[in-house]
């Protein structure tokens, strides 16, 4: 009713800097679990030290419940701060896309690449926030069901190459040089997430990054 009731705050019923402190923290503490830029320091190193079942697991399962959770505080609950919030997210938005991008360029290991293009995500999500317009919020959502799709699949291919190959985990890029001579259909298949989450077309991720953008 705080945040809702926003008259009360604008009439000084409340100390209004307090209240923008704590709206604040909320919300990058989301970003946070998010892994938004320039939140996302920690992420790369979770990715690249955990298990990759952990990994998959952090990697897929959160997502929906936390943007969930955001989507809510955001659009029916802190509506009327949108000029205080939105700054912020804009913020992260341009950081995730941009650090996301060209911090992927720099890594040698599989775990990381990923971690990193989770970032880019991320940032693509937050795009929902900026503009209220529901066909953003329906384009986002089908956005992050075909990457956390595209995302598990190649966590799996992983995983299966490891119980292949006598326990042995594949971490470097360089690992998968003549794969494709091995297993012709599993190395499609993993071509087929990658070219996926990089939003070529005509993959799906293409398709929802091309209507959230004609939307915005």
């Amino acid at each position: 009713n705080l945040f809702i009731n926003a008259i009360d705050i604008y009439y000084n019923k409340y100390n209004i800097y307090l209240i923008y402190i704590s709206l604040i923290l909320i919300i990058v503490s989301i970003l946070f679990k998010l892994y938004a830029a320039p939140f996302h320091f920690w992420i790369s190193d979770i990715y690249q030290g955990s298990l990759t079942l952990v990994t998959t697991y952090f990697s897929v399962i959160p997502t929906i419940p936390i943007f969930f959770i955001l989507n809510k505080l955001l659009i029916y609950i802190f509506n009327n701060f949108y000029t205080i919030y939105i700054s912020l997210i804009m913020f992260s938005v341009i950081n995730s896309i941009v650090l996301g991008t060209l911090g992927a360029l720099y890594q040698k290991k599989i775990k990381r690449i990923l971690a990193y293009s989770s970032i880019t995500t991320t940032g693509y999500i937050l795009i929902s926030f900026i503009n209220e317009n529901p066909l953003i919020l329906y384009n986002i959502y089908f956005y992050v069901f075909s990457y956390l799709l595209s995302i598990f699949s190649i966590f799996i291919f992983f995983m299966n190459l490891f119980l292949n190959k006598h326990k042995f985990n594949v971490e470097q890029i360089s690992t998968l040089n003549g794969y494709i001579q091995i297993n012709k259909y599993n190395s499609y298949i993993l071509l087929f997430c990658i070219f996926s989450i990089s939003g070529l077309p005509p993959f799906p991720l293409f398709i929802s990054k091309f209507l959230l953008l004609i939307n915005l």
